[in-house]
This record gives structure tokens, sequence and C-alpha cells, in this order.
């Protein structure tokens, strides 16, 4: 028998451990040579993609050093003792040290930080006019309309910066006030008329004197102007050229969407604001009165295969009148809308429309007056109510210039009804009267009769012979 031996296996030849070590810390220094040449790299292109808005000043240029990210901007007792606007001499004078402090502390700050942890406060003319030095280094900011702005070099710069940019708003309530910000959108130029917002620090009550030398000057304010509250802005913010519109662009009111239900919700504010604007600078007297309607044009203004061909046309209808609200803009808008009216009303076929107005109607009773409304169709609007059940309103939106109310000439049972009545009355009256005369009569008969009776049995009872007498005769 052969026996067959196992072949004898040799081992195989191993790595020796040094060199896998070093093969693991070659790929550690490659690869961390590449990490760090590629975080170099994207260190030094964020760099250059930050705005020179949100770069930090240089401390050899500045008065104010980089201060710790939640430290409040504010002027120091020593600084904030050289700014006097206490006299009128005082507010034409700009103080160097206190103005460049808060200047570069504010573009020290980002943005975001101003207005999510430092917040803005919507500026109070009168207030920071009566007590300036009380709110000195306070955030605020301005909305309204751009009334003239300007630039100037600094003698010496500001970080990065030797230009300030400068100008004057006038707020919703007329009230002048001067900005100064070094951050400035090259792209997107401001323009005089404009709806801006400057949000930034408070310095002092300043008085301008037109000086055509001056570095301060602007030609469209008057020679003097006294109490402007000056801000020293992180950033003054471009919005709307308000313009009077004249013409109704049925395109643009027709852009606005509705066929989905979460079209619906929303209000378009170009489309929206432009029927304001319209509807604003429309005068009554040019409100079309011929406007052909319909019996049931409020759901015809719902119905989604009818209502297309009446959006941003004038329609016609009417119903009883609704509350009204007052509605504030938070946003700045073409049509330089600060605010409007939303009247609602239920129709002649039972259905609630809204109605919004550029101004306030006034005269008119909710809950009580019928109205007719005359204006150009939008689109079908969903919106939140307080129904019990919690269900949203779906209804026509209507934007009008005014209402009108309803005065219903009198039919012909109008005027019988209260004949009738009248008829109606006077004959109860008459029946009352002449069952009370004939009641009277019958009582004065009566003791007439009761009267006469007594009278004859009295007259029988005397005629009569005492008792005695009649009792002798009758022995």
């Amino acid at each position: 028998m052969k026996i067959l031996h196992d072949p004898v296996s040799r081992p195989k030849a191993s790595i020796p451990m040094n060199r896998i070590l070093w093969l693991l810390f070659i790929l550690v220094m490659v690869g961390g040579g590449i990490i760090f040449f590629y975080s170099f790299e994207g260190m030094g292109e964020r760099n250059e993609k930050l705005s020179t808005a949100e770069k930090a000043p240089l401390e050899e240029h500045d008065f104010a050093p980089p201060i710790p990210p939640d430290e409040p901007i504010q002027l120091s007792d020593t600084l904030a003792a050289q700014v006097d606007d206490s006299t009128a001499q005082g507010r034409t004078r700009v103080e160097e040290e206190p103005y460049r402090d808060l200047m570069s502390k504010v573009l020290n700050r980002t943005s975001r930080f101003m207005r999510e942890v430092l917040i803005y406060k919507e500026a109070d003319h009168d207030t920071l006019v009566k007590e300036p030095a009380k709110h000195r280094g306070d955030t605020y900011f301005v909305r309204g309309e751009l009334m003239g702005f300007s630039e100037f070099l600094l003698e010496k710069p500001i970080g990065d910066y030797n230009r300030v940019h400068f100008g004057v708003i006038r707020d919703n309530q007329g009230n002048l006030f001067w900005f100064e910000t070094l951050s400035f959108d090259e792209e997107n130029i401001l323009r005089i008329g404009q709806i801006v917002m400057a949000e930034g620090v408070f310095l002092k009550n300043y008085k301008y004197i037109k000086v055509p030398t001056a570095r301060r000057h602007l030609k469209d304010l008057p020679d003097q102007q006294d109490n402007l509250p000056f801000l020293i802005c992180k950033d003054v913010l471009r919005s709307y050229h308000i313009k009077e519109i004249s013409t109704l662009d049925k395109k643009l009111v027709r852009s606005a969407r509705w066929k989905k239900e979460v079209e619906q919700e929303k209000l378009e504010t170009g489309p929206l604001y432009h029927l304001l604007g319209y509807m604003k600078k429309l005068k009554k007297n040019q409100v079309p009165k011929n406007i052909k309607t319909y019996d049931d044009i409020a759901e015809r203004l719902i119905n989604p295969t009818r209502l297309d061909r009446f959006r941003g046309e004038w329609v016609e209808l009417w119903g009883k009148l609704g509350p009204i609200y007052k509605h504030i803009e938070e946003k700045e808008n073409p049509a330089g809308i600060q605010s409007h009216y939303r009247a609602y009303l239920y129709s002649s076929d039972r259905i609630f429309v809204a109605v919004f107005l550029p101004e306030k109607p006034v005269g008119f009773k909710p809950f009580k007056d019928v109205v007719m409304v005359r204006g150009v169709y939008f689109k079908p609007w969903t919106y939140e109510s307080d129904r019990p059940d919690g269900q949203p309103i779906r209804a026509p939106l209507i934007v009008a210039n005014s209402l009108l109310k309803l005065r219903f000439k009198p039919g012909i049972w109008a005027v019988i009804t209260p004949i009738l009545v009248g008829l109606l009355l006077a004959a109860v009256l008459l029946m009352i009267i002449v069952i009370y005369r004939e009641r009277r009569e019958i009582k004065k008969h009566n003791e007439k009769f009761i009267l006469r009776r007594r009278e004859r049995r009295l007259k029988k009872l005397a005629e009569q012979p005492p008792y005695g007498a009649r009792t002798k005769s009758a022995e």
C-alpha cells in the first residue's frame, strides 16, 4: 500500500511591520499637507469674497479698536461728553472723535449681528430731539422717502474706506432724519424719491446749514434745517421708486396665480400694489358707470370655469357691508402705499366678497349699510376667518376706489303698506271710540232709568196711607 505524504506547505512571505508603519506615516503626512493646502487656499478665497462692508477696519486708522462680539455699541463717557447738541451752534458741528468712534464700531459689526442681536428699533423723531443724550448710541431704523443724498471724502480713512455717503430721509409722519454710512451699493445707486430704510446708531441732534463749499452739502434741502436726528448707519437699503400709476396694466394683474389652493392664499405684491396705486390716483368721476354685471356676479368670480374672463376687468356688485379693517404695510412698495383698508361684504347672491381700498371709507356703518362696489377684479383669495369650524373663506378679491351707499327707491307695496296700516289703525281707533261712546250712553241711560224707577217707587210709597189708617178702614 502506497502511503501518500502531505506536501510540506511553505509559510507565506510577510511584510515587515516597520514598512507598514512607514507607509501609514507617509499617507498621513501627504493627506495632512493636502488638507492644509486646500484649507489655506479656501481661506484666501473666502477673505476675497467678503464684501468690503464686512471687513474689520485697520486699527491704526481708527479711534475704536475691534470690540468683543457681545459688547453693545456705545460711546465712552469721555467721547459722549464731547458731543454738544444742546444749542443751535453745537448742533451745526459734528465732533470728529465721537463720530469716528461710532462709525468704526458700526463697521466692525456684521449686518446680521446688528439686526438679530443689537436689534434696531423704529426711530421716533420727537423722542430723539427731546432727549438726545439719553438715546445716544442706541440702534434705530428709519424708513421713508429719500429727499437727497451725496458723498464726501474723509481726511483720514476709516478702515479701508475714505468716502462717506450721507443724505436725508423723510418718514411717514413727515419728519426728517440725517444719515451717514460707509457701506454703499455701487450697483444699485439710490435715487431721490425712492423708499429706503437706514439702519444705524444715533449720534446727536443735528442742524443743517446750506454752505455750497462744505463737505455736507445737499442742494435739495432748505438753507437751514434744524432738529435732524443724526444716524451713523451700517446699511441704507434701497427700495422702490415711488411713482404715480396712471394706467391700468391688465397683463400685470392677470399674472397673479390662482389655480392652486396655495396660490389663492398669497397676494402677489406687484399686481396688488399696482391696483392699489392705480385706485389711489383715480378720481371718483373716472370710475366707469356702465359696467356689465350679472345677478350672480359674485358666484361667477369664484367659479373656476368662469372667473378668468373677469380678471383685470371692471366689475360691479352690491351687498350688505361687513367689518372694515386697516392693514399696515410691513414692506415698501413701488406705489408708496403705507396702509390700505379691507372691507368685507355679503353679496346679493350670498357670497362673501373682499374689497381692498387705498383710503379709509368714511361715513359707513358696518353690518347696517348696503353698498355698491365698482372695482377691478384681482383673483379668488382664500383667507383665515373666525368661523366656528375653523375653515378658511374663499372670496373674490376686488380692488376699488371707494364704496357707494345704496338708497333703494320704494316700490308700490312700500307705499301701499303704510297707507293700509294707517287705515287699519284709524279703523281700530274709530271702533274703540264708537264702543266707548256707546258704553258711556248705555251707562247714562241705565243711571237715568234707575233714578226714575227709584223716584216712582218713592212717589208710590208717599201716596199710600199710613199703616194704622189702613187697618181701621179695613175694620
